[in-house]
């Protein structure tokens, strides 16, 4: 995985397109997380080069991989590609879920703060310390409810910055327009921001609902997805996604088969779900906070 990581950055690099690893080996040169393997490699380009990097990567033998036509709760942030070669995905993000300032001045902000990190011996152009600290925490604060270990070890690394990385992580988080995602890593201090009611909500629903089959619904009813066809198409999937989901499903009787199946699953999951499964809506208490508390009693 960190070789390819290496590829990755080297790729778009001689191609004069800047870019930024992230997560992975980077939050581990960090000591950001427990050291483990990732499962795909994260890279974050500007929204203005992303079909340039797709052609680099298409042009080594990378394909597009699942292609999603449903409801969003936060919008698309990224393209994924993979190869028939390499055990993993390249996640090519031109935005990262949390970050609600504009996609391209967020990504020049970052831009602006890098540091050589050593991913599989290679010294490879990457965010520096406090950056990747802002990255690592908005990954694991959206699916929070089941990130405990993960947070907790984030929250004592935040707990032993110096004053000056303190204030600097929450400068750059305004700047990114990050600062409502990341409150609960820095509880006691305002950070102020400017983040839209809209853009809170959205937030709140993605941590609520990450696994609820009940998200795309969710979406549309807090009119966060306005397009009808997209929810539709989450259960009922165009000939296009179906070719890069299930090439094997050649004829027109194969692929109905599978989008009945699809639909009866789906539909299955929404009532189950509504008749008690789905998750409530959480307070906005921090979980960070919820967790500190209950490890003093």
């Amino acid at each position: 995985m960190p070789l390819v990581y290496v590829l990755a950055s080297r790729l778009l690099a001689g191609a004069g397109i800047p870019a930024l690893p992230i997560k992975g080996p980077v939050s581990d040169a960090y000591a950001l997380r427990q050291r483990h393997s990732s499962v795909d490699v994260d890279v974050l380009i500007a929204p203005s080069d992303v079909d340039a990097a797709c052609r680099i990567f298409r042009s080594v033998g990378f394909e597009f991989a699942t292609i999603h036509e449903g409801t969003r709760i936060l919008p698309e942030h990224s393209v994924v590609l993979e190869h028939g070669q390499w055990p993993c995905q390249i996640d090519l993000h031109w935005l990262f879920p949390g970050i609600f300032a504009d996609s391209q001045a967020a990504f020049e902000a970052l831009y602006q703060r890098t540091a050589e990190v050593a991913i599989a011996g290679v010294g490879v152009k990457a965010p520096d310390f406090v950056a990747s600290l802002l990255i690592t925490a908005l990954h694991y604060l959206r699916d929070a409810p089941k990130r405990v270990e993960e947070l907790r070890h984030l929250e004592e690394r935040v707990a032993s910055l110096s004053q000056a990385d303190r204030r600097d992580f929450a400068t750059l988080a305004v700047s990114v327009g990050a600062t409502y995602a990341v409150q609960p890593l820095l509880p006691s201090c305002s950070l102020g921001g400017d983040v839209s009611k809209r853009q809170r909500r959205s937030w709140d629903l993605r941590v609520a609902y990450a696994d609820s089959p009940l998200a795309p619904l969710v979406a549309v009813l807090a009119g966060l997805d306005r397009r009808p066809s997209a929810f539709w198409r989450m259960f009922w999937p165009s000939n296009r996604a179906l070719a890069a989901t299930h090439p094997e499903l050649r004829s027109a009787r194969t692929r109905l088969r599978h989008r009945l199946r699809r639909l009866r699953r789906g539909l299955s999951n929404l009532i189950g779900s509504a008749r008690g499964a789905a998750p409530s809506m959480p307070a906005r208490r921090p979980p960070l906070q919820r967790n500190a508390r209950s490890r003093q009693r």
